[in-house]
């Protein structure tokens, strides 16, 4: 049985990552380790996950004694479990609490210039300090925008005017890389069809002159 299931454990790992790589291309390590640090980074996923790991050291360490698993490599053993085991208290907590307050969180609203016009408007997520930000792409006939949904840690907009998009490229299945005159980093974006969602942000971009 246990055989069994380290076989699951190993494969399923194995398909997540391989999933990863067709969608993300050679951003996926990046795009993982990036997401878990900006999680539990967070304040009341750490209060959370803390709480959680003290409790179930608290329930398994006296019946562990009890028993005589008194050795280091008990000590640890249940320290780890503990860890694992808070981490899954801490979300469940402090995730329910974050949604109910993100209901009454006003939505961001990405407000069009004079004269501006929405070209095309579709479901992605934008990269922000290792956040994935749920929303959508806009691409008008000035910009390349994205506006996050509610339900994301940070609400910030995002847009860079086409004129200072230096190259965009697909990277992977879903994403986009966006390289822009205002930062040497460039900009994450996931959006289906990334290939025929570049050509077009291309083509939106000014030619240059000649």
């Amino acid at each position: 049985m246990t055989a069994i299931r380290i076989f699951l454990f190993v494969s399923s790992l194995l398909f997540v990552m391989w999933t990863m790589r067709q969608a993300a291309g050679r951003l996926a390590p990046k795009v993982g380790i990036g997401g878990i640090l900006f999680l539990i980074s967070r304040r009341g996923v750490l209060v959370g996950w803390a709480l959680g790991a003290a409790g179930m050291l608290a329930l398994l360490l006296p019946g562990a004694i009890a028993k005589g698993h008194t050795a280091i490599g008990d000590f640890a053993l249940i320290s780890g479990l503990s860890l694992f085991c808070g981490f899954g208290f801490g979300a469940l907590v402090v995730g329910p609490i974050w949604m109910l307050k993100c209901l009454f969180t006003a939505k961001p609203v990405f407000e069009l210039e004079p004269g501006e016009e929405l070209v095309h408007d579709m479901l992605g997520n934008h990269f922000l300090h290792g956040e994935g930000r749920g929303g959508r792409i806009l691409l008008t006939n000035r910009r390349l925008g994205f506006r996050p949904h509610r339900f994301n840690v940070q609400l910030g907009l995002w847009s860079t005017p086409l004129v200072d998009i230096l190259d965009v490229a697909p990277e992977g299945s879903r994403f986009l890389v966006v390289k822009t005159r205002a930062s040497d980093e460039p900009e994450w974006i996931v959006v289906p069809g990334a290939v025929h969602v570049a050509e077009e942000i291309r083509a939106a971009m000014p030619q240059p002159a000649g």
